[in-house]
């Protein structure tokens, strides 16, 4: 095995999103800014190629997105030449007033045509591809001001190269919408989507989601999975690509809860951080215990009907305050179906704890380090 290798790249403005080209996966699109207002910190998303393994990279493609709101969450699509690239960038606070709020973008990406092409040169290119409202606009005026997207995932694309291509689906999420947070399920086979596009909203109310993830289960089903504060839900989604028609009605199925305290205990709930699917009837959470006093890796077994039972739990180390965000890799399946899952939590103390996970036969094994 060769010795690991480290590079770094670095950009002007604070980073919020990072997505992996499907395509190519050395090539890393990451987006961000300094918001609204005259501080000379741009809003912009960069392409850096990372497979070249040089110690410093930089930046292949770069644009500067808006003058009025920073990059919030990234996610793309694989073309023949590059990607699409989907992002969450608002409009202005004048135009959210008027319930005007451009929020989903989306960027056409020509990438290096050769890996070997030298990447102190910018030789690749990002050009703006269209620009829509998909939230539904909040009518407090205090959340016009505030709202933006704070989620966005995409249904996974296929897991090898010999794989029938998927058409594909996205959700996105609000943040700071006051009693109006939704998630707005949409149609991901288009270069410019718009509000012909969506599937499907899920009224949210008061409570954000703080994370979400969807499960292909082929021929336009699909499975979206989000977690709030305290509940886990799972969103049934049977969509006619051809019609560009949804063709299930079932409403949102709450499949886990953080227990309640025992009555007479003052032990406040955990907090649901994230979650990912991981196989089709297991959900991988993690969990923030309450006032940063650790977290654990949930296993949650999903059933045809009904909530999901923890079959399986793992507490991070004791330098784990709080989990700040995580993602998984499923890995490549052997002759029988069994694949490991690689696992990556952020914690507040700056560190990253990875860990692997056996799934074999409908059936998940133990953590390993």
């Amino acid at each position: 095995m060769s010795r690991p290798t480290i590079s770094k790249a670095s950009t002007t403005y604070p980073l919020y999103a990072a997505s992996w080209s499907n395509g190519r996966p050395g090539f890393l699109v990451v987006g961000g800014g300094g918001g609204a207002g005259r501080h000379g910190v741009k809003n912009s998303i960069a392409v850096f190629d990372f497979s070249s393994r040089a110690p410093e990279i930089e930046a292949c493609a770069e644009l500067e997105v808006s003058k009025d709101d920073s990059v919030t969450c990234l996610a793309n699509l694989a073309t023949k030449d590059g990607l699409i690239v989907y992002g969450g960038s608002g409009s202005s606070v004048d135009d959210r007033l008027q319930s005007k709020d451009m929020h989903f973008k989306s960027f056409e990406v020509d990438l290096p045509r050769s890996k070997t092409a030298s990447t102190s040169e910018k030789s690749g290119a990002i050009r703006p591809s269209s620009k829509c409202q998909l939230f539904t606009p909040p009518k407090a005026e205090s959340a016009k001001k505030e709202v933006y997207q704070r989620l966005l995932r995409l249904s996974p694309p296929p897991r090898t190269t010999s794989s029938t291509p998927n058409k594909r689906i996205g959700a996105i999420a609000t943040g700071l919408a006051g009693s109006e947070n939704e998630i707005v399920i949409f149609s991901a086979t288009s270069n410019r989507p718009d509000a012909q596009d969506i599937i499907r909203r899920i009224p949210l109310k008061e409570k954000e989601a703080n994370d979400l993830d969807i499960l292909d289960e082929g021929e336009g089903r699909f499975q979206v999975a989000y977690a709030q504060d305290y509940e886990v839900y799972t969103q049934d989604c049977n969509f006619d690509f051809a019609q560009r028609r949804n063709k299930t009605e079932k409403e949102r199925r709450k499949v886990y809860s953080i227990p309640q305290p025992d009555v007479g205990e003052k032990k406040l709930r955990s907090k649901v951080r994230g979650l990912r699917w991981i196989s089709p009837k297991h959900l991988l959470l993690v969990v923030n215990r309450p006032s940063r006093t650790g977290a654990e890796l949930l296993v949650l077994h999903m059933y045809e009907e009904g909530p999901g039972s923890i079959v399986m739990r793992h507490k991070l180390p004791k330098h784990v305050s709080a989990a700040t965000d995580f993602d998984v890799a499923l890995l490549e399946a052997d002759a029988s179906g069994a694949y490991q899952v690689a696992v990556a939590v952020g914690s507040a103390d700056n560190s990253l704890s990875v860990f692997t996970l056996d799934y074999s036969g409908n059936s998940v094994g133990r953590f390993h380090k």
